[in-house]
């Protein structure tokens, strides 16, 4: 199973010594993204995509030798993560992408219905913003796969209830379009399932 997630970098960091790949170095705000990433390994091929202020766009298996802290032009390092996202979206069995509103304003609204279009059929996603960033996107009538939404609220990429309903999703036998659309709110109980359509 090939699991693709995009997320974003943080601005606290593990000792330099400790860690050999940007998935290791980010902490802080991104060990619930890392956390869902260490859960995933376990169903399949996971790669990881990271759109950082400092490094710019850089795979979660680069070494942080290997890249400097350079000024990058971050229009181009937003481009080069929104046409991996395409590209990826074609292929990914799970498909999971955890932004702020920011980065998900500039990298999936304005290529949405190219992201929908393009997907497999049978791709399980996961997105996990804002309300106010999933208000820019038909979720529910372009996609008819299934879908977990998570309305992030405060500084967790991804709540603990979405996590387990995407582990769980992926790990049932039965194939995910026959899945619902499920839906979670920040500091919510789960909204009623609700069929795709």
């Amino acid at each position: 199973m090939q699991i693709e997630v995009y997320t974003e970098g943080a601005n606290s960091f593990v000792e330099n010594t400790e860690a050999q790949s940007f998935r290791e170095y980010f902490a802080g705000t991104f060990m619930s993204a890392k956390s869902l990433i260490n859960d995933l390994d376990s169903h399949g091929e996971v790669s990881v995509h990271i759109l950082d202020d400092n490094y710019g766009y850089v795979r979660g298996s680069d070494s942080i030798d290997a890249v400097s802290e350079d000024d990058r032009d971050r229009e181009s390092e937003v481009e080069r993560f929104s046409s991996s996202l395409l590209q990826r979206a074609r292929t990914a069995d799970v498909l999971v992408i955890m932004l702020s509103k920011d980065a998900f304003l500039n990298t999936v609204v304005p290529q949405w219905d190219s992201l929908s279009d393009l997907s497999n059929p049978d791709t399980v996603w996961c997105l996990a913003t804002s309300k106010k960033a999933l208000g820019h996107v038909e979720v529910k009538s372009y996609l008819e796969q299934a879908v977990i939404v998570y309305h992030r609220s405060g500084v967790a990429r991804i709540g603990a209830n979405a996590r387990e309903a995407l582990i769980e999703l992926i790990s049932n036998d039965k194939s995910p379009v026959e899945e619902a659309y499920q839906e979670y709110g920040g500091g919510f109980n789960p909204h009623e399932l609700l069929k795709s359509s």
